[in-house]
């Protein structure tokens, strides 16, 4: 043991933790799925942004893998953020909305991708996609907006519905609780 006349840490402040408050509320996310683009590349930001809300906020890297021609109207996949950690659920599985199956009509590929392959995102898409999503916020009057909203924001609004917490952590990918 060491002795200390004086505490190592006599002084110092613990940084606040962050709170990543970036949910949209209802009214802005209609305003998001409502709005008319004249450019291409906003209507495919607010497309992927909103086809993310419909999917219980799916991310990017998981969306840009999935094969729309298997999975026509029931997703099914493993979420690669958590896919090694143990858990009971190991896939993220419910019926898609009517809403989420226009969008993907409009950018399948034959190859049942959205795009020409999954590394889409790697040649600048999430660049053109973070550019356009900042873009459509001021646009809209919208505080923050970014990807990751569609997955707080759907959080958020099912829980808001009385969505119970278990069926949300399910959607979202989230290890169940198995007691």
């Amino acid at each position: 043991y060491i002795p200390y006349k004086v505490f190592p840490w006599y002084g110092y402040k613990m940084p606040e933790t962050q709170v990543r408050d970036v949910w949209l509320t209802t009214v802005e996310v209609a305003k998001i799925r409502d709005a008319s683009f004249k450019q291409k590349n906003r209507r495919l930001a607010r497309d992927i942004f909103m086809l993310s809300y419909y999917l219980g906020g799916i991310n990017m890297g998981d969306m840009l893998k999935i094969d729309f021609n298997v999975c026509r109207k029931r997703i099914v996949y493993k979420r690669s953020k958590t896919e090694h950690r143990e858990k009971v659920n190991k896939y993220v599985e419910f019926d898609m909305p009517d809403e989420a199956l226009e969008i993907i009509d409009r950018y399948k590929q034959p190859n049942g991708l959205l795009f020409k392959s999954s590394n889409q995102r790697d040649n600048g898409f999430h660049q053109v996609l973070d550019y356009n999503m900042k873009r459509i916020a001021a646009e809209l009057g919208i505080k923050r907006l970014i990807f990751y909203s569609a997955r707080k924001s759907f959080a958020q609004h099912a829980l808001d519905i009385g969505v119970e917490q278990s069926t949300i952590d399910f959607i979202l990918g989230h290890k169940l609780d198995t007691k």
